[in-house]
C-alpha cells in the first residue's frame, strides 16, 4: 500500500491499485507517500488505477525495495514521480534524495541497494547531498556541494 496525494487530499492505493479515500479520523498511516503522478486528473477515488503507468512504477519500486532489503523498504518515505519527468526517492533515515530518472528504475534500485549497504556502514550518509542514478553506467554522489563520480555500475 501507498499513500497517494491528489489535489491536496490523501488516498490509500491498495495492492490491487484501488484508490481509497483516507478517513478523517485515521491514525498511524505509515506508508510511503506517492506524489506528482502522471495524469493525476484521471484518477478517481473508489476506482482502480490499473491504467496509470506511474502508479504501477511506484509499486514496482516498492516491491523491488522490499525484496532486496527490508530496511531499505522501511526507510522509503516518498516517491516523487515528478509528473513524468523521472522519479526521485526520499528516505526517512537520510537527508538526501535519490534520483532514479525515467528509465530502468528496477535496475537502478538494485544498484542503489548495494550503495545503501556500503554507505550505511561507513557513515557516509551524513556527507551526501544527493545520489543521482539517471545516467547509464554511472552513479553520481553529491558530496559537500561537489559532484563525485562513483564509477561504473
Amino acid at each position: 500500500r501507498v499513500l497517494l496525494l491528489l489535489a491536496g487530499k490523501q488516498y490509500l492505493v491498495t495492492k490491487d491499485l484501488e484508490i481509497l479515500p483516507v478517513l478523517e479520523n485515521s491514525q498511524k498511516l505509515n506508508y510511503p507517500v506517492v506524489r506528482n503522478v502522471v495524469d493525476e486528473e484521471k484518477l478517481i477515488p473508489l476506482r482502480y488505477a490499473i491504467n496509470n503507468g506511474s502508479i504501477k512504477d511506484s509499486f514496482k519500486i516498492l516491491t523491488t525495495a522490499k525484496l532486496l532489503n527490508p530496511g531499505l523498504y522501511d526507510n522509503l518515505s516518498e516517491i516523487d514521480l515528478r509528473n513524468g519527468k523521472g522519479v526521485v526517492l526520499y528516505f526517512s533515515s537520510v537527508n538526501y534524495p535519490v534520483v532514479l530518472g525515467k528509465e530502468n528504475q528496477i535496475a537502478k534500485m538494485l544498484v542503489f541497494e548495494k550503495l545503501w549497504e556500503s554507505i550505511g556502514t561507513v557513515k557516509a550518509n551524513e556527507l551526501l547531498s544527493y545520489v543521482d542514478l539517471r545516467f547509464t553506467n554511472k552513479v553520481y554522489l553529491g558530496v559537500a556541494g561537489e559532484k563525485l563520480e562513483g564509477g561504473e555500475i
